[in-house]
């Protein structure tokens, strides 16, 4: 039979020519059909026990066959799953034989059919089978030669079979075969995780490239400072601002506004440049808030207001929202007074994936926001 490895038997029958139009205890006779459980059957012989001892597939189908009429041809139930259980051997192969078993109970009721070696070819049994074959790669990898396997961005999108995971750290087995252990996904702009490689000659084959991921965490910062110029701009010169309350609230429907507005998910205080990093969040969105104490009697900003909002700021492309690292990213509130109930609320922000920024460049070097927090 060349039905090549691999392939999906769509329908199989058997059929055979009548060479009897008598059925002794006429009506239905229950035949059970299975195959022999090999990769390629034998050719049957005339000793003993040479269909008794054959192994029968797991996958049997059941053949009423009703009264035959000579020269008939007669065609069985289908028998696809046992034809598929035998392609699907791991020792199927194009060309190999298939043979196939029939069973009944005892008794004077039978049905005759032209053997292979008992009439002409065209009333010899037939198998008949249709199938799809396995679809042959299209592609071709040249020898030496640089390519690379990709992890697109749209896996970490929400609903999406990576949403919420980050990559682990690339190539971090050194020791001997730790290529074969170790992650070899690198993050590359646009948020691809890719491995880059480079193929061998003819027939070499390399099965170590993998990539590992994390359920990510993630930090988000960066910094309150003086705008003496009202700008939007972090500019040479202005200074941070210390003790500065500051809160990340879970903001899961993206609306702008927190979830629990009584209970943040962290609440910390400014360092003495300014600077301050909430860590260990998980995929979702969010919102920062200055909080109101900072605008009440005694607070640090007692008498000001947050700064001019740069919709457009001239150095962008450095900051998770898209806007500038040094820009300013307080929502500009509906009333000045608000901020003694409200404080000053950023925009909802996702953190997710491979989506989030690294190496941005206003980060401190000293202090307890050291670092760029959370990779």
């Amino acid at each position: 039979l060349n039905i090549p490895s691999g392939s999906t038997i769509t329908n199989a029958y058997l059929e055979f020519t009548a060479s009897n139009t008598n059925s002794i205890l006429a009506g239905n006779m229950p035949i059970t059909i299975s195959g022999q459980n090999v990769d390629n059957a034998p050719t049957f012989t005339t000793a003993n026990g040479n269909i008794s001892g054959r192994q029968p597939t797991a996958q049997t189908v059941t053949w009423n066959a009703p009264p035959w009429t000579n020269n008939a041809v007669q065609q069985s139930p289908s028998v696809t799953n046992i034809v598929q259980s035998i392609v699907n051997r791991s020792g199927w192969t194009s060309g190999n034989s298939m043979a196939f078993i029939f069973t009944g109970s005892a008794g004077l009721n039978y049905r005759e059919a032209y053997a292979q070696d008992g009439g002409t070819a065209t009333q010899a049994p037939r198998l008949v089978v249709e199938y799809s074959a396995p679809v042959a790669c299209p592609y071709e990898m040249m020898p030496n030669t640089a390519y690379e396997v990709r992890i697109p961005q749209s896996n970490f999108n929400t609903g999406n079979a990576l949403n919420g995971f980050s990559p682990t750290v690339p190539n971090a087995d050194g020791t001997a075969n730790g290529d074969s252990r170790d992650s070899d996904g690198i993050v590359l702009t646009g948020s691809q995780v890719v491995a880059p490689f480079m193929t061998g000659r003819y027939g070499e084959n390399n099965y170590t490239y993998d990539f590992g991921f994390r359920a990510g965490t993630y930090s988000v910062g960066n910094r309150v400072w003086f705008d003496t110029d009202n700008d939007g701009i972090l500019d040479a010169g202005e200074q941070g601002i210390p003790g500065v309350s500051v809160s990340v609230f879970l903001d899961a429907d993206g609306n702008g506004q927190p979830d629990s507005p009584g209970s943040p998910i962290s609440t910390l205080t400014t360092d003495a440049s300014g600077y301050y990093r909430f860590d260990g969040l998980t995929a979702n969105n969010y919102v920062v808030r200055i909080n109101p104490s900072n605008f009440q009697s005694g607070g640090v900003l007692r008498g000001y207001q947050n700064t001019f909002n740069a919709a457009t700021p001239t150095d962008d492309g450095r900051d998770s929202s898209g806007a500038a690292s040094n820009a300013e990213n307080g929502v500009n509130p509906g009333t000045a007074n608000s901020v003694l109930t409200n404080g000053v609320l950023s925009n909802s922000f996702t953190l997710s994936g491979v989506l989030e920024p690294q190496n941005e460049p206003d980060v401190p070097t000293t202090g307890a926001y050291a670092g760029q927090g959370a990779l």
